[in-house]
């Protein structure tokens, strides 16, 4: 596990394919897509782990709730590929967050479960924030900007509310 102190940098990224952008025009933001993560300088998927999928909805707004269960103590997990690949994020200590790649979903909820070549590492709590909003953030943009129709769309309006909601509340 990486020290706390050393990082702060977080980068989660879609690839957005010709096939999701084909989709997004023809009218739904919501389709599998890929994405790496990498944190404290380590690639938690992505690079040579190789990328996970999900359905590009789902994931953004269980990362955008992961901030909501770590600021009540609780553990975020979002599900990839429905059910082989799970990441766990949950308070290390009173600034700090975890972040684990587990390939159980018991390992996903309770660190003593996991396998010894689940993935952890440990950034900011801010770190993990900021990463997760302007993530979700970026994502509603690019949604909108292929097709500007989807402005309107029930699950984009939820994204960008939900957004807005933790950037109050965070204040």
């Amino acid at each position: 596990m990486t020290s706390p102190n050393q990082h702060t940098n977080v980068k989660i990224n879609f690839h957005y394919d010709k096939q999701y952008r084909e989709h997004v025009s023809e009218g739904s933001p919501d389709r599998w897509i890929d994405m790496s993560l990498s944190a404290a300088g380590e690639d938690i998927y992505g690079g040579s782990r190789g990328v996970v999928t999900g359905s590009a909805c789902v994931i953004v707004l269980d990362l955008l709730d992961s901030i909501e269960a770590i600021r009540s103590n609780d553990r975020g997990i979002i599900t990839f590929d429905d059910g082989p690949s799970w990441l766990s994020i949950a308070k290390y200590d009173e600034s700090t967050v975890e972040i684990a790649a587990c390939h159980t979903l018991k390992g996903a909820k309770n660190p003593k479960n996991r396998l010894d070549i689940s993935r952890t590492t440990v950034v900011t709590q801010q770190a993990w924030e900021e990463a997760v909003l302007e993530f979700s953030r970026k994502f509603s943009d690019k949604v909108t900007d292929i097709n500007p129709s989807l402005s309107n769309h029930e699950t984009i309006e939820q994204i960008r509310e939900k957004v807005n909601t933790l950037i109050r509340s965070g204040e």
